[in-house]
């Protein structure tokens, strides 16, 4: 999705601006992998539950990603200005 480029080059163009070193880029990663395998480990997890609930997740993303999309760029928002303002 161009919002995901777009908040991760925020973040990467943050780090970089401020001469920070890489590794300061971790958290921000290991937050996108774990949002990435939440329904892999709900399936681990939950099994039989999770095969029923996922698709009703699924459902509700599609029906509202105006909200996802929203929200992410609320974040990014939120990256810029906290850029700016230091």
């Amino acid at each position: 999705m161009p919002t995901d480029e777009a908040i991760m080059a925020s973040v990467a163009g943050s780090l970089a601006g401020h001469d920070r070193p890489w590794w300061h880029l971790l958290p921000f990663l290991l937050l996108t992998v774990l949002l990435l395998a939440l329904p892999l480990l709900a399936l681990l997890l939950l099994g039989d539950r999770a095969t029923a609930a996922l698709p009703r997740v699924r459902d509700w993303a599609n029906a509202h990603s105006w909200v996802v999309s929203e929200l992410v760029t609320l974040i990014f928002v939120a990256i810029v200005a906290a850029d700016l303002a230091s």
